[in-house]
C-alpha cells in the first residue's frame, strides 16, 4: 500500500514538490489572461484545491483539503463563488459532526447543476471502517451520505476522480476500484448513479479507473479509462490499456472507435477527456519519454481514427500530463498540464487547429493547476490547484477571461 500513502503525500504536498518557472504574460493578461484570483489557506495546515465546477457567472464551487505536513487526516474544504468573491463554506455543526464521524476527509471533486443542487465527494483514506462519502446541498440544507460499493472494511477501496451532476435526479460519481497485487496497483472502473432516491452502481467497460468524464447531455456522456497519474511512479508506463467508454442514456459501452497503440504515443495513459455538442471529442494524458519522465499528449477523434495533436514540447525527466480540459467559449480548448514532479507547469490552448503553451505567472512561488471548469455562456474558465509560499502550501484559484459576475 505504499503508493496509496505516496498519493496522499503527493496530493497534500504537491505545491512543495513542484518547481515552476513562470513566464510573463502580455499586458492585457491583468484582466483577461490567466491570473491568481484567490489563495486559500488553513492556519497551521498544508492546503490545496483539486476540484472545481461552475453553474453560472455568479455560482461556482471549489473543493480540496488541508492537512499537516506529516500527512495526517485532511480536513475537507468547500469554497463558493457568488459573483463577488470566493468564500469558505461553514457546515452546520450537526452536519459537520456527522460528516467527520462517517467519512470526513478531503474532497477530490465537486459537481453542481444549480445553486440548489451541489455535491462534494470524499475518499476515505484515514479509516478502515468507513466508506467514500458525499455532502449534498439541496438549496435548504446540507446532508451527508456514503457511496455504494466502497466499504473499506470489506476491502472495497475506491478512489474518486470525477463527478457529473445533471439534475437533482441524475447525479454521477466516477473513479477506480483498487485491484492490488504484491508488485503493483491496478484499477477497474467505478461508477455510481443517483436517481433522486437511491444510488446504484453502474458497469463501465475498460481496464483501469475512470479518470475523466465529459457530459454533453443526460443521454450522452464520454469517459476516459486509464491509470490515475498520482498512482504511477515517475516515468512509469501505464498499468492499464487506455480506452474510451460512452453512455447512451441506458448503459455504458466501449466507444465504437478506440485509441490504439499506433495512434497514441508509447506508454500512454489517459487523464482527461472533453466532448462537445459540436461533435468534437478530445482525450489527453501523458506518455513515457526518452528522458525517464512523461510528456503530455492530446488526440482528437476524427472519423474512424484518433489523431494525435502536434504539441510543440520536448522530453524531460519531469512528469507531465494533460490533467483537465475545458472549452474556452470561443470554439477552442484550454488544458492544464502538470504533475507532482514537474519543473514547469504549462497551460495549453487550442485555437483553430494550433496548440500553444504558456506558463502563467501566479506569483513568484511554485504552483500547479489540477482541474479546469468553464463558466457557461462566457469565455471565462476557472482553475484550481496549489501554490507554495515559503514552507507552506496554499490552495490556488485562478481564472482566464473576464471576471464572471
Amino acid at each position: 500500500m505504499i503508493k496509496l500513502t505516496s498519493r496522499r503525500a503527493a496530493l497534500v504536498l504537491a505545491g512543495s514538490a513542484v518547481a515552476l518557472a513562470g513566464g510573463m504574460l502580455p499586458a492585457q493578461a491583468a484582466t483577461t489572461g490567466w491570473r491568481s484570483v484567490a489563495k486559500i489557506s488553513v492556519k497551521g495546515k498544508e492546503t490545496l484545491l483539486t476540484g472545481v465546477d461552475a453553474v453560472a457567472k455568479g455560482d461556482a464551487w471549489a473543493v480540496g483539503g488541508a492537512t499537516t505536513a506529516k500527512g495526517t487526516k485532511p480536513v475537507g474544504i468547500i469554497e463558493h463563488w457568488a459573483g463577488r468573491s470566493w468564500k469558505r463554506v461553514t457546515l452546520p455543526a450537526a452536519v459537520a459532526k456527522k460528516w467527520n464521524a462517517e467519512s470526513g476527509d478531503a474532497f477530490p471533486v465537486v459537481g453542481a447543476s444549480s445553486a440548489s443542487n451541489v455535491w462534494a465527494f470524499s475518499e476515505n483514506f484515514a479509516s478502515a471502517k468507513g466508506s467514500d462519502g458525499y455532502l449534498r446541498l439541496d438549496g435548504r440544507k446540507w446532508t451527508t451520505g456514503t457511496l455504494p460499493g466502497t466499504s473499506l472494511s470489506s476491502g472495497k477501496f475506491v478512489i474518486i476522480t470525477a463527478a457529473s451532476v445533471i439534475s437533482s435526479k441524475d447525479v454521477w460519481v466516477f473513479g477506480g476500484k483498487l485491484k492490488a497485487s504484491s508488485s503493483s496497483l491496478a484499477f477497474t472502473p467505478y461508477a455510481a448513479q443517483y436517481n433522486g432516491h437511491k444510488w446504484a452502481i453502474k458497469s463501465v467497460p475498460g481496464d483501469g479507473a475512470v479518470v475523466g468524464v465529459s457530459e454533453i447531455s443526460a443521454g450522452n456522456m464520454w469517459a476516459a479509462i486509464g491509470t490515475p497519474q498520482l498512482f504511477s511512479a515517475p516515468g512509469e508506463a501505464s498499468a492499464s490499456t487506455p480506452s474510451v467508454a460512452r453512455w447512451n442514456g441506458k448503459a455504458w459501452a466501449a466507444a465504437p472507435v478506440q485509441p490504439t497503440s499506433t495512434e497514441l504515443p508509447a506508454g500512454a495513459s489517459l487523464d482527461s477527456i472533453l466532448a462537445t455538442g459540436g461533435g468534437q471529442v478530445w482525450i489527453g494524458g501523458g506518455a513515457t519519454n526518452s528522458k525517464g519522465g512523461t510528456t503530455e499528449f492530446a488526440a482528437e477523434l476524427t472519423g474512424s481514427t484518433w489523431t494525435a495533436a502536434a504539441l510543440p514540447t520536448s522530453a524531460s525527466a519531469s512528469d507531465y500530463a494533460l490533467t483537465s480540459m475545458a472549452p474556452d467559449g470561443r470554439g477552442g480548448i484550454w488544458a492544464a498540464a502538470g504533475g507532482v514532479s514537474v519543473t514547469k507547469v504549462r497551460i495549453w490552448h487550442l485555437t483553430g487547429t494550433t496548440w500553444t503553451s504558456s506558463s502563467p505567472a501566479f506569483g513568484s512561488s511554485q504552483r500547479t493547476l489540477f482541474q479546469l471548469a468553464a463558466v457557461p455562456g462566457t469565455s471565462s474558465v476557472w482553475g484550481v490547484g496549489v501554490i507554495a509560499r515559503g514552507n507552506s502550501d496554499e490552495g490556488l484559484i485562478a481564472l482566464v477571461g473576464p471576471m464572471p459576475r
